[in-house]
């Protein structure tokens, strides 16, 4: 009954999608919201498992909580896409490829929502942001009530796990406090796949993997003027990862994931911290913020594989920090246009083990414009134009140019191309790398560069239900690529690759009680021959039903499934996720979730497992 009725556009508003927040169909952006609803209603404590339900991701996970995990959006992996935490990069300089490292220790009583935008997005955020840039937010105080708001989350589950929550926001008409801390702690399960078997001993492998993460967050606002605010957040976390080593006989062929000691194990230290300044003169909104962050990092192995040389005892010690300053200027130049333009700088550094002379360093300024023009009042378009200049390349540019159209109140018709880079990480610039294959960076790479388009379809139906289709395609040029060599190998910048890919998102509200959401994505990405790239599921889909069975208790049931992996020995698979809530009062709930309920045995990386059936129950309140 629902398609009868009129349809509605819903008039959503965005921050992330232009330099000005923008009525959602202006901006001609795939755009996805995880609310803090949808986080205290999941069907996981695994952040990464929540992304792997929103249209667009792919999560690869070498075991449970805290495990190395890979996450991919429209194919590509995090070098290719944007992190920030509370307005701050988080991706880590000294990593191979420079890019976040840190899905598998997110966890959900850490996060209040997150943003996804999707698609080419250097002209915004620069290097990197091809596919995208997702933001985490662990506090929200621009939403906050006037007053003194406290809350606390507590709970246990599967595998000795316990999580804890608290945070407090207090706000007034000029000053806006906040401060969240969390721990999680688990004694996990066996990252190494039972099929693979011990290779010393031939018996199965179980060897549990724990982890545990503790975590604050503070946060303030204070409005100076009418016209002047001020604000600073900074964020500690310290994460432990247990992990099984790779096995290796070069002898006998005989290759895997080895749990035959638990002494392995890696630290992880992040702190950042960012201030700001926003002053309104007339028709001109100005922000000026500076932003540090560091990552602290070791990783270890004593006792190696020890019928192999390469795979001697190993200790890893890395550090990496970023600083990054940064302005910016809107003004409404007319009733049908918006400019904005700004500049900034960053410096990143990378030091440790792994970097030739200990430490290696790279500075990149950007000067960029944004236009939004609202040519009638069914045609909006926005245009971005970047410049920045890399201390080791030297000046690259990259822009970004979206139409949408409305065909009627209902439904939006929009796209976009783009040309976007990704510099060199210090890694592969000045890398020295041992171990079976010894590899070297190469300081004469040059920045991948990447053509995009895309187009796509939304249709708002009243009643509150919304359909979006999306296709998409990236050229890659100069792909960044490791080149074996003997006896050291390097990296070099390959002919190119193509990837393409569609997504499809429904929300349908069936009655007032129950909704439906589907989330499809199918993606590849191949070289120039034809090989396929990374290691995302090439079709993912994900169907969750919502029902509430009155004001107090409210249910979700989620099918999960993976397929045409571009890892040949992972398998498809299917899981089913639920979760409850229970509200004992307006201030006080009891909430649980099972995640894979059928103890469904499957992996989403060769040689490791994933969680069998895992439950979590808790009680949160706020006051």
């Amino acid at each position: 009954p629902i398609f009868a009725q009129d349809a509605i556009l819903l008039e959503e508003i965005v921050v992330n999608a232009t330099l000005t927040p923008t009525e959602a169909w202006k901006t001609a952006s795939s755009v996805s919201e995880i609310t803090d609803a949808d986080v205290d209603t999941a069907t996981s404590t695994s952040m990464n498992q929540i992304l792997n339900s929103t249209a667009g991701f792919s999560v690869t996970q070498g075991g449970g909580a805290g495990s190395v995990t890979s996450v991919s959006l429209r194919g590509m992996t995090s070098e290719y896409f944007t992190v920030t935490r509370d307005g701050i990069d988080i991706s880590d300089p000294s990593a191979t490829k420079t890019k976040f490292e840190g899905f598998g220790a997110l966890t959900t009583n850490a996060i209040e929502s997150v943003d996804v935008l999707k698609g080419a997005q250097s002209a915004l955020y620069g290097s990197s942001a091809i596919a995208g840039v997702v933001g985490i937010k662990t506090l929200d105080l621009e939403n906050a009530v006037n007053g003194t708001t406290q809350s606390i989350d507590v709970g246990i589950g599967s595998n000795n796990t316990q999580a804890g929550t608290y945070k407090l926001i207090q706000r007034s008409d000029r000053l806006s406090l906040g401060l969240a801390a969390s721990m999680y702690k688990t004694d996990g399960i066996t990252a190494a796949a039972p099929t693979s078997m011990q290779s010393t001993t031939g018996t199965e492998n179980t060897e549990k993997d724990g982890f545990e993460s503790k975590s604050l967050t503070l946060s303030g606002e204070y409005q100076l003027s009418e016209s002047v605010k001020i604000g600073a957040t900074a964020f500690y976390q310290e994460d432990r990862a247990d992990f099984d080593e790779f096995y290796t006989d070069d002898t006998n062929w005989v290759y895997g994931v080895f749990d035959g000691s638990t002494d392995e194990y890696s630290k992880n230290k992040t702190t950042g911290a960012r201030v700001f300044t926003e002053i309104n003169r007339g028709n001109w909104d100005h922000k000026i913020a500076l932003s540090f962050f560091e990552t602290d990092r070791f990783s270890t192995s004593p006792t190696g594989a020890t019928n192999n040389p390469d795979f001697a005892a190993s200790t890893v010690k890395m550090k990496a920090d970023r600083q990054t300053l940064s302005y910016l200027a809107t003004g409404k130049i007319a009733n049908n246009l918006t400019l904005s333009f700004g500049a900034d700088t960053k410096q990143e550094t990378a030091k440790g083990d792994t970097i030739v002379s200990g430490s290696k360093s790279a500075t990149t300024t950007g000067l960029f414009v944004e236009a939004q023009y609202q040519a009638t009042e069914k045609l909006a378009l926005v245009a971005n134009i970047r410049n920045d200049v890399h201390s080791d390349f030297g000046t690259f540019q990259s822009y970004r140019l979206n139409a949408a159209y409305k065909l009627s109140d209902a439904t939006v018709i929009r796209g976009s191309v783009a040309q976007s880079y990704r510099a060199p990480a210090l890694s592969e610039l000045y890398g020295v790398y041992e171990g079976s294959y010894p590899t070297d960076g190469n300081p004469d790479l040059k920045p991948e560069t990447f053509t995009s388009f895309e187009l796509g379809v939304d249709h708002y139906f009243a009643g509150g239900a919304k359909a979006s289709l999306v296709m998409y395609e990236t050229e890659f040029k100069d792909r960044i690529n490791w080149a074996y060599g003997f006896p050291r190998s390097t990296y070099e910048n390959a002919a190119g690759a193509h990837a393409k890919g569609a997504e499809f998102a429904l929300s349908l509200p069936m009655t007032s009680a129950t909704t439906v959401d589907v989330a499809f994505s199918n993606n590849k990405i191949l070289d120039t021959n034809g090989k396929r790239l990374g290691r995302a599921a090439g079709t993912t889909s994900v169907v969750t039903l919502s029902h509430a069975f009155n004001d107090a208790l409210s249910t979700k049931a989620q099918i999960v499934s993976a397929s045409d992996h571009a890892q040949s020995s992972i398998e498809d698979y299917t899981v089913f996720n639920v979760s409850a809530n229970y509200k004992l009062s307006d201030t006080m709930e009891l909430y649980g979730n099972i995640e894979n309920l059928s103890d469904y045995k499957y992996s989403t990386q060769s040689g490791y497992s994933m969680p069998g059936r895992t439950v979590f129950a808790g009680i949160r309140a706020s006051f």
